[in-house]
This record gives structure tokens, C-alpha cells and sequence, in this order.
């Protein structure tokens, strides 16, 4: 199957069914070692308060819980003044944040810390900034139709094509294709032309200076020695490297250490971005470093 085609059984049915019959479960598979007490609370609307599901993790340097509230939605999330519209999301966080989750087992209440909308369309980017700005204090998540579609297809397309009486026919899903190489066409796909001018740059480089290059890709600021640690070469061998490609705009140097400067090189902070909310997104977080993303697409 296809995003499109999952995308459009989770439409044909109601919220309420989608929650209880995709999201709840493919949850409670996806995060099985990190989410506790996945829970579809919003089935009264009335009482539900901004939240449709809530769960748990622990803290790994407190173990205290940590709460978390999503809503759930269907279609494109915009700046509009419908159910979707960023009007109705913000009072819906807003009662999300200052709502008690109460928890049966220690009988306490808590409140959740991060707000997360979910959605089977497209969340556009001025609804993303809007909300995020009118709660500056707050923590947000946004899981769009695509990267939900993703999560399916990864973990849970067996049930969902059971669920939806969907055949298997095995040609439209790449099951070879690793995490690694998941965020990459991910990447090359939304910032191709940074990253067709970062190749273009990394052919113009010598090779001492492209691990140079590759390492403050990686981490930055780093300092000379640090530097060389890294590459395994004595300081005193790459301070020549390191002073040409601040000449030559590819570097630019401060107390703090070197710095990959910015545009001279692509938008490599766009792309580094990008490639840490995608394997957040998609719950790889233990998994794959950004070295091996940065030797994935350029090396």
C-alpha cells in the first residue's frame, strides 16, 4: 500500500474509530518499550478537554513520569476557523495544558508536558508556527499524514490491511529499505537543492579538508585539537586546512571553536534539522547517529 491509500481508509472513517482501531494500537506496538498506560480518554467529548489519547514515559534522569496529551485530527491543519482552523486548536491545547490526568494506580494527578496533534493531512507551516508561538512556554509535537502513513507501513501494515479487509500484494511496499536510507530519501526530497550544493562543494574539497568539513557537519563548535583528534591527525597538520576554508567562506571561527558556515555550504543547518526531526518522528532516536546520515548523503 501506499500513503495515499492508507491515508484514505483512515479518512473514510470517524475520528473515534480511527484512534481505536489505527492510533491506540499502532502505538501500543511502535512504543511498547518507552509509552506506559496508552490510553483513548477523549470518547466523551465532553469531558475530553483538548486531549484524545494520553500516555506516559519515564524521565531517564528523574524516573518521574512524564505526561503527554494527543489530539487527534483529520485533514490539513490551517490558519483557518473550522475544527482544523488554529483558533480551535489553540483552546483545545490550551484546555489540554491546565486539564488533570489522573492516574488510578498512585492515585495522583498530573499534567501533561508535551501537546501533540496528530493528523492524517498536512500540518502547513503557519499553523505550526502560530501555535507554537502563542504558547512559547509549552511543548508541542506535530505527526502529519505522511510520517503517520510511514509509522503504518514500518510497523503495523499487516494489522491494517487485516483491519480494513485489504489484500496483500506485495509490490508496492519496500521492505528492504533501512532507517538509514528511509531519512535520507526523506532529506533528499525535501532539501534538494541543499544538498545538491553541499555534493557540489564536497567535490571541490581535498580530502583532508572534506573530513574536516564532515566532522563539523556532525558537531560544531569544535576546536583545533578536537578537530584532529577526530580525523586521527597531529593539530599542527590541518591549521593550514582550517585557516584556507575560513578564507575561502566555507568555515568561519569564534573563541567558541569552528563552525560549518552558514549558506556558504547549502543550508546545512536546515538539512541537520530536518534529519533530527525525521528521526525523531519516526522513533529512531537510539538507532542512528547523524554521522552516519552525514556519510549517507555525502560521503
Amino acid at each position: 500500500m501506499n500513503d495515499e491509500e492508507i491515508l484514505k481508509c483512515l479518512n473514510d472513517i470517524s475520528e473515534d474509530e480511527m484512534i481505536e482501531k489505527v492510533i491506540i494500537p499502532l502505538y501500543e506496538k511502535k512504543f511498547s518499550k518507552r509509552f506506559y498506560d496508552i490510553e483513548f480518554t477523549g470518547k466523551d467529548k465532553k469531558e475530553d478537554q483538548g486531549i484524545d489519547i494520553t500516555y506516559y514515559e519515564i524521565s531517564p534522569d528523574t524516573k518521574a513520569k512524564e505526561y503527554f496529551g494527543i489530539q487527534v485530527k483529520q485533514g490539513d491543519i490551517n490558519t483557518g476557523k473550522g475544527a482544523n482552523g488554529i483558533a480551535a486548536i489553540s483552546v483545545q491545547a490550551q484546555q489540554a495544558f491546565t486539564k488533570k490526568i489522573p492516574n488510578v494506580k498512585d492515585k495522583s494527578s498530573y499534567y501533561i508536558k508535551t501537546y501533540i496533534i496528530l493528523t492524517t493531512g498536512d500540518i502547513k507551516a503557519k499553523a505550526r508556527e502560530q501555535i507554537v508561538d502563542q504558547f512559547k512556554d509549552k511543548n508541542f509535537r506535530f505527526i502529519d499524514g505522511k510520517t503517520l502513513a510511514e509509522w503504518i507501513k514500518a510497523t503495523y501494515l499487516s494489522e491494517f490491511m487485516s483491519k480494513f479487509n485489504i489484500e496483500d500484494e506485495d509490490d508496492e511496499v519496500d521492505e528492504d529499505e533501512s532507517p538509514i536510507e528511509s531519512i535520507i530519501s526523506f532529506l533528499e526530497d525535501e532539501f534538494k537543492k541543499d544538498i545538491k550544493e553541499i555534493r557540489a562543494s564536497f567535490r571541490a574539497l581535498d580530502s583532508c579538508k572534506c573530513k574536516i568539513v564532515r566532522e563539523l557537519m556532525i558537531k560544531s563548535p569544535l576546536k583545533a585539537f578536537a578537530i584532529a583528534k577526530n580525523i586521527g591527525m597531529a593539530k599542527s597538520s590541518i591549521e593550514h586546512e582550517l585557516d584556507e576554508l575560513v578564507r575561502e567562506d566555507v568555515l568561519e571561527v569564534d573563541e567558541d571553536g569552528y563552525y560549518v558556515k552558514y549558506g556558504n555550504l547549502g543550508n546545512w543547518s536546515a538539512v541537520l534539522q530536518g534529519a533530527e526531526l525525521r528521526i525523531n518522528q519516526l522513533g529512531y532516536d537510539s538507532e542512528i547517529e547523524i554521522w552516519q546520515i552525514v556519510d549517507g548523503i555525502f560521503c
